[in-house]
């Protein structure tokens, strides 16, 4: 009996688990249609940018990597101080293995940049 119950408990505690996750992995959208991927507040050291995926140039196992065109800088964080994307600039832009971006959604994101831009492509990460 108390087999049957453990088990019962487990399969509970399984199936919460994975309904939390699911609905973590989804991000809100604006009355303009655009995703709000962001935190409630700037972090200081990031920006807040709004853009457009343009593609999904690789898929890693514990990221992908989407090229994103900055459409318009929203905010920077109060510690801001690394390279600032440009309005129409094309970014290669790091994002946790889960998100599911398709071509052509419009994104607003906080990401973090380098201190240096190295190579062609500017890359940010986002948080």
């Amino acid at each position: 009996m108390s087999g049957k119950l453990i088990k019962s408990i487990l399969i509970a505690i399984l199936f919460v688990f994975s309904v939390s996750c699911k609905s973590s992995q989804k991000f809100p959208t604006n009355e303009a249609g655009v995703i709000v991927a962001t935190q409630s507040s700037v972090p200081k050291s990031a920006v807040r940018l709004k853009g457009e995926i343009v593609e999904l140039k690789e898929k890693r196992e514990d990221k992908k990597l989407y090229l994103f065109k900055v459409t318009e800088v929203l905010a920077k964080g109060g510690t801001f101080g690394t390279v600032l994307p440009k309005k129409g600039e094309v970014v290669v832009m790091s994002a946790p293995a889960f998100t599911k971006f398709k071509d052509g959604v419009k994104l607003m994101v906080d990401a973090v940049t380098p201190l240096m831009k190295e190579g062609e492509m500017l890359s940010i990460t986002m948080l």
